[in-house]
């Protein structure tokens, strides 16, 4: 199994630190979003039910999974065709794939479209962490970032 290099690692979970999970903190940050939408994702016996919120704007699209029994809300996801403030890293949209691969190392997959990074937990059958650069004519033009749940 492959380690991570570590600006792959950071860049990776970038999001949960930089966007957060708080919708009032986000909208904050990027503004009202143009859309909202909203998934049942899970009916328990309470009668309570969990959603998955999707936030738009024309450049960025946030999933939030929010339990109201308990208020938590986690970050599931960030989709971005632009670079997103307070990222700060070395390689974003407009990257060339060579700066992927030389600032973060070698990737869990790998096509003529798309880099994938993954942070596997060991021991773990759940769903991994993941970003995926898209890629045209070898240059990002989106991120998308996928988490687990936890």
């Amino acid at each position: 199994m492959f380690e991570l290099l570590v600006a792959a690692k950071l860049l990776l979970l970038a999001p949960q630190k930089a966007v957060g999970a708080e919708r009032a903190k986000i909208e904050a940050r990027l503004g009202s979003p143009v859309s909202v939408g909203t998934d049942m994702a899970v009916h328990h016996d309470d009668g309570s039910v969990d959603r998955v919120v999707t936030l738009d704007w024309p450049d960025v699209r946030i999933r939030l999974y929010e339990v109201p029994s308990s208020h938590a809300v986690t970050l599931i996801g960030v989709t971005t065709t632009k670079d997103l403030p307070g990222l700060n890293t070395p390689v974003g949209v407009g990257s060339d794939r060579g700066a992927i691969l030389r600032e973060l190392g070698g990737p869990a997959y790998e096509d003529q479209d798309q880099i994938i990074y993954a942070l596997r937990q060991d021991g773990n059958d759940q769903p991994n962490d993941t970003m995926r650069f898209v890629l045209k004519d070898d240059r990002v033009v989106g991120i998308d970032w996928t988490f687990r749940l936890q």
